[in-house]
């Protein structure tokens, strides 16, 4: 081989994995793109709730507004309907809270929109 064509192999050889390195790293970033947004749209904004957990059954508690943590989807409101008589409101999973509805004992409300856990 000559100089020449040894030069324009090599040349021609660069081009080559520059294309491929330009195709893979648009790739990467289209790919990574996608990734944060799927992110941006799944996380969305935390769910406010009333918070009011007295420290006893039958207590009164100071109303505040609680942010939910991850994993607590829903806001919860209890109350209970035999002794000791009491209530609360509070951020809680969504399952759990269906869970609770079950027992009769308990009127529960379950929602999953900012601050509807009113008593």
């Amino acid at each position: 081989m000559t100089f020449m064509s040894n030069l324009r192999s090599r040349h021609v050889n660069i081009s080559i994995q520059s294309d491929t390195f330009l195709q893979m790293y648009f790739a990467k970033k289209k790919t990574l793109s996608g990734v944060c947004s799927f992110l941006c749209l799944v996380s969305g904004e935390a769910l406010n709730c009333h918070r009011c957990v007295p420290k006893k059954a039958g207590e009164n508690c100071e109303d505040s507004v609680e942010t939910c943590k991850p994993g607590k989807n829903a806001c919860a409101a209890a109350t209970f309907l035999r002794e000791p008589f009491g209530h609360y409101q509070k951020c809680m999973a969504l399952s759990d809270c269906k869970l609770l509805k079950l027992n009769a004992y308990i009127d529960m409300k379950c929602c999953t929109e900012d601050m509807c856990n009113t008593l």
